[in-house]
């Protein structure tokens, strides 16, 4: 599957960067814009607006009819973005080209708001049925710092789990690593000078 980091630009996403394991990855300028009304990434920060802020952002844009599958009108967003909200991602179900499926999860910042999403592309082969439950924790896992216990019936982490010393935090050891900014300001620093430093330790001994 293909990953996707966007955010939101009024009726539209616009991708911040994309993942493929192809190595096909998106140079820095990559700036592609969908309707947000069509696609995973996009509802997964539409399902966070209130019905007030939906009205405002397609107040003068339609939501254009890509596929047969595409949503076209407010109502039924609405609804679609509801069920978003109680299952925690949402689904592309082949709404803006006849051949992608994709699965959301949104991104969000210390007052609740969802500031990004992200998500993860492919065809009916790969995101069906069968598979979404597991593609969609995954998703929410990434979306959680990599937080584990997340389904259909529970959308998030809480403080209790996390006080929780029984609470299995991790399902990959390298999500235990996080780093504060500063800390990554350094390390950034330090790497732009590894060669200068690699020579200094070596002749200290």
């Amino acid at each position: 599957h293909i990953t996707y980091l966007a955010v939101l630009e009024g009726p539209h996403i616009v991708y911040c960067d994309k993942v493929d394991p192809q190595g096909e990855n998106a140079p820095r300028a990559f700036r592609m814009r969908l309707d947000a009304h069509s696609c995973a990434l996009g509802k997964a920060i539409l399902a966070y607006k209130s019905r007030d802020e939906l009205k405002e952002i397609y107040k003068s844009y339609t939501l254009h009819k890509h596929t047969s599958n595409t949503i076209t009108t407010l109502d039924k967003l609405y609804l679609n973005l509801e069920k978003v909200r109680k299952k925690g991602y949402s689904l592309n179900e082949a709404e803006t080209f006849d051949y992608v499926y994709g699965i959301g999860a949104p991104i969000m910042d210390s007052q609740k708001r969802a500031i990004a999403g992200i998500a993860i592309s492919g065809t009916k082969g790969s995101i069906n049925v069968k598979t979404v439950e597991n593609l969609a924790n995954k998703v929410r896992a990434v979306q959680s710092l990599g937080y584990m216990g997340l389904s259909a019936s529970k959308a998030k982490i809480t403080k209790d789990d996390i006080q929780n010393p029984t609470y299995s935090r991790h399902g990959s050891l390298g999500w235990n690593y996080r780093m504060p900014e500063l800390c990554c300001a350094v390390a950034l620093a330090q790497v732009e000078r590894i060669d200068v430093l690699v020579a200094q330790r070596k002749a200290v001994g």
